[in-house]
């Protein structure tokens, strides 16, 4: 393996633009702060819960002036193949820690909710009401004690919905 420890030595700021589970999730960031490396990106606990899609609907529920779509938390040991969806159909089922549309399926039939909950690796399943809307992206920018937004960005497609299929395809990018 690769000691990290002599190549983090001469590093003064870290500029963390990875893509993925380990670049999003806080993992990157927990090391940095160990390592006492100062670096761009959302801190662990902020990474942790937003890549996390059940822990962030349950902080968001929790806020009074944040609405969020109606959906349950599914208990994969729990799952029954042949039992209905907990939300009426159509609904979004979610793997909670693969990204933001990786491991997200659009069920319009039993059928296809039994497959995508089959998919799910992690404990739970978060099954939301399916909402069509627009998906934009908005950028923050920490300078001192001050925020700035910066411009609203859509993700426009003909297709139903913004897959991970059509997020590379808009941003031009290969693979998952």
């Amino acid at each position: 393996g690769v000691d990290l420890t002599q190549h983090l030595r001469d590093v003064d700021v870290c500029f963390n633009c990875l893509h993925g589970t380990l670049g999003e999730d806080g993992t990157i960031a927990g090391m940095l702060e160990v390592a006492q490396i100062p670096y761009t990106f959302s801190g662990v606990f902020g990474s942790a819960c937003g890549s996390d899609k059940g822990k962030s609907k349950e902080l968001l529920a929790g806020k009074s002036d944040v609405t969020v779509v109606p959906g349950k938390l599914v208990r994969m040991a729990e799952f029954d193949a042949s039992a209905t969806s907990p939300i009426e159909l159509p609904v979004m089922v979610k793997d909670p820690a693969q990204g933001s549309s990786k491991g997200v399926w659009l069920c319009k039939s039993h059928d296809e909710y039994t497959k995508a909950m089959a998919q799910v690796t992690a404990a739970d399943a978060v099954v939301e009401k399916f909402v069509k809307g627009v998906d934009i992206v908005v950028c923050l920018l920490q300078e001192g004690t001050g925020v700035t937004a910066w411009p609203v960005m859509e993700f426009e497609t003909e297709l139903e919905w913004q897959d991970n299929a059509a997020k590379n395809a808009i941003w031009g990018w290969e693979g998952g």
